[in-house]
């Protein structure tokens, strides 16, 4: 199946997740990294004085901290749109802060033991 996407042509191969990169998959993906790239380059000291410059709950940019640490397979399917249907943006921010250290564990909790991965040997 082959999709044409921001002028771009994006191959998508497989079933059993969503078709398309789902733009607030994507987005959420991206706030989660810029959250990090903010605390980490020193623009703010703290995660607490990010959410007060911001007028953010600090649990919410915590969420978004915790999302930066998911197993590089499962970011690069997130960003292409290949997850199960049931992990919505929203699950996924819910289920960020239990979500396990272990990228194995990750998989399975988020649904993606059954899919193949990819990098995986």
């Amino acid at each position: 199946m082959q999709r044409v996407c921001s002028g771009q042509l994006l191959v998508v191969v497989g079933g059993g997740g969503a078709e398309a990169p789902d733009g607030q998959m994507a987005a959420l993906m991206r706030n989660a990294h810029a959250t990090r790239e903010a605390l980490m380059t020193g623009r703010d000291i703290t995660i607490d004085a990010m959410s007060h410059r911001l007028g953010i709950k600090r649990d919410y940019l915590s969420m978004h901290m915790r999302l930066t640490y998911l197993a590089p397979d499962i970011v690069h399917a997130l960003m292409l749109g290949r997850y199960p249907p049931e992990l919505t943006p929203a699950r996924l921010l819910s289920l960020s802060k239990e979500l396990p250290h272990d990228w194995q564990l990750q998989r399975a909790v988020l649904g993606f033991e059954t899919q193949s991965r990819a990098g995986d040997a």
